[in-house]
Order: C-alpha cells, then structure tokens, then sequence
C-alpha cells in the first residue's frame, strides 16, 4: 500500500499499523473527524509534507470515499487509496472521514518527510454517548510573557514576577463543559435542586469539584481512548490571551464597558446562573468564554506567585501551604477585576465551587 514519491510527485497514502503521529488520538466511538492536510510539493526544492491531522477511518474505500472527496476538491489524481499531488505549489484542504486507527505515512525519494502538529484553528471532534460532540480547537505552539503587565490596571502581586514560558501545541476545548456532556459520560445530575442554577443543557456543569473533575475526566478517557486532562494554568493563559498582551483578550476595556459583548460577568448578566456556552464572541483562537461565565479549574497546584514556575508550559507539581489548586476566568457573578486574562485565583480539592465553579477539557 506505500508508494513512493519522485520530483515533482509526492504520494500520500494511508497503511494500517504504523502508529499515530504527534497530537493525533484514535476516535474510537463513531462519528466522523476531520481531516486536516497542509502540504508542500514538486518544485526545485526538495519535497516536503505538513501533516496536520490524520484521524480517520476503518477501511481505505469505504463510502464516503475520503481520498475521493480530497482528489476531487483539489482536482488531483486519485487512485484506489493513494492520491498523488501533481506539479508545484501548496494546498490546505479539511474533509470529514470515517474514523480509523491508522495514521497518514508519508514517503519521498528527493526531500525529508516532516509530520508536524494540526494546523492553527483546526478543530477536532470526539463524539461522547448520545451523540453529542465535544469540540476541540488545537492552540499552536509558541511563547508569551506569563503574568500582569507592568501597572497594570487591577494587577495582583499574585501575578508577579512577569516570566516567560514556551510551550508546544495542544488542544483546548472550545467551551466549558457542559451539564449534558457531564450526564452523557458520568450518568449524574449534581446540580440537581441547587440554588443559582440554570437548566439549560448547554450551560456550564457546576456544583462540582476539582476532584470531580478528575473522575469525569478519567471516565472520558476510559469511554474514548484518548487522553483529555485540564489544562496548566500556563496553557489557560496563553490560550485565553490567544496572542494579546492587553488586560482582556477584547482589550485593556478601562471602564469595563467592551467586555458585555464578550463575557457573561457581573456587569451584564440576567438569569442569577451559568448561562449557556458560545453566546459571545470568542477570542481570536476560537474560544467561547474564557473569561466569565463560570470560574475554570487547572491542573496546577496554587502558589502566591511565580517565582520557580515552569517555563515549559508544565503544571506546578508541588504544593504551597493549604491554597489548592488554581482557578482562572472569574465568572457570571464576577466584577471585571477577576476576568482580566492575567487574575489567578484558588480552590480547594474537594471543594464543589456551587454555581461559580465549572473547568474545560484539554489534551
């Protein structure tokens, strides 16, 4: 099934058993995936592909025929599970396949084969029980300054010293969990008769704790195969800044006036809860509520400030006194102090935050 590349001809094929690349998970329940490709070919330099997201499917030549969607839209030769891009140039192309668990192996006589991460914004889905979705943006890898800037409006001495951190790509959920998602994996309502809570599926779980957290999370894993976690809270950060260096990912918003259009705070909301997902405009990842709505738990240990922290994007591993675990966003019923993308805060373990405390998936 593998074939080879020559100048000015690359091939791309699909084999069975040879392992998943870099950021790549199988969806084991059904659905369909997208297929994201970003590729390079043919020309006077030696040929190169980009591979950004292989999942897909159980059988080359199952119907719909994914590589004959791809051939199709890119006006390329298809035959049988092979694809050959002709002549120079680049593509980027998204398609739905059938889920599988194999992975894109790719082969050239004259150039280096490089399998990299998703594409920025590219979006991955994991179907959960009742077939519900779980969507995924991936948030490419990079640096930023962690932490307040110099005086800043509102800034925390628990934000200091001001530090950078790198770190590589990974997957972040496009919204904060949500009740139907939680009762789809986990069977349970802890909302249930509990004040300040909207019944809205779509709107944040809640009434939950950071060791709640982790039981759903390791249920995700057992039903899906994959490997979700939350996210450090240098993730949380970046994702939530999403290459901002102002006080909120709308702007520094002196008068905390912008910011109804982007977040549920206390400023703005009607309804006394959490209300439901997605019904702001994002950050420019594509993330829906990272500030406000409900207050998100991370993986970290909390300290009362940075000195020591990773630079690599890791989690804090080592606890400081009594304070927890960190929390980030602030939420529905907090002022514009605790949504600033740089306010950190805190949270016992077993401590089910009622109606203010919900998290978000990472991987």
């Amino acid at each position: 099934m593998l074939s080879r590349g020559f100048r000015g001809v690359g091939v791309l094929c699909l084999v069975g058993a040879v392992g998943l690349a870099p950021g790549i998970g199988a969806v084991r329940q059904g659905g369909t995936v997208p297929l994201l490709l970003s590729v390079q070919f043919g020309g006077p330099a030696p040929v190169t592909w980009f591979v950004d997201l292989a999942l897909g499917s159980g059988g080359i030549g199952t119907e719909p025929d994914p590589f004959g969607d791809l051939a199709g839209a890119l006006g390329v030769a298809a035959d049988g599970d092979t694809v050959r891009f002709l002549g120079d140039g680049s593509i980027s192309y998204t398609l739905e396949a059938p889920r599988i668990e194999t992975a894109l192996r790719l082969e050239a006589d004259n150039g280096p084969v490089r399998i990299g991460g998703p594409v920025p914004g590219a979006v991955a889905t994991t179907w959960l029980p009742g077939n519900l979705p779980l969507e995924m943006v991936w948030i490419p890898g990079g640096s930023f300054l962690m932490g307040r800037y110099p005086d800043e409006q509102d800034g925390s001495s628990l934000e200091d010293p001001r530090h950078e951190v790198t770190l590589a790509g990974f997957w972040m959920a496009r919204y904060e969990l949500t009740k139907e998602q939680w009762f789809a994996i986990m069977g349970t309502r802890p909302w249930n008769g509990r004040s300040y809570t909207c019944w809205d599926p779509d709107s944040p779980a809640v009434w939950i704790s950071w060791d709640d957290a982790q039981v759903f999370i390791a249920a995700l894993n057992a039903y899906t195969g994959l490997t979700f976690r939350l996210p450090t809270e240098s993730e949380w950060e970046y994702a939530c800044r999403a290459g901002t260096t102002t006080r909120f990912y709308w702007g520094d918003d002196p008068s905390y006036t912008v910011g109804d259009d982007y977040a549920w705070w206390i400023y703005n909301y009607s309804s006394y809860c959490a209300t439901e997902v997605g019904q702001k405009l994002p950050n420019p990842w594509g993330l829906y509520d990272m500030s406000g709505n409900v207050t998100e738990f991370c993986q970290d240990w909390f300290h009362l400030d940075y000195v020591g922290a990773p630079a690599d994007g890791s989690a804090v591993d080592t606890q400081e006194g009594d304070q927890g675990r960190a929390v980030r966003g602030g939420n529905w019923y907090s002022s514009g102090y605790y949504l600033r993308s740089a306010k950190r805060d805190h949270r016992y373990m077993n401590f089910a935050g009622g109606a203010y405390d919900g998290f978000r998936l990472a991987r």
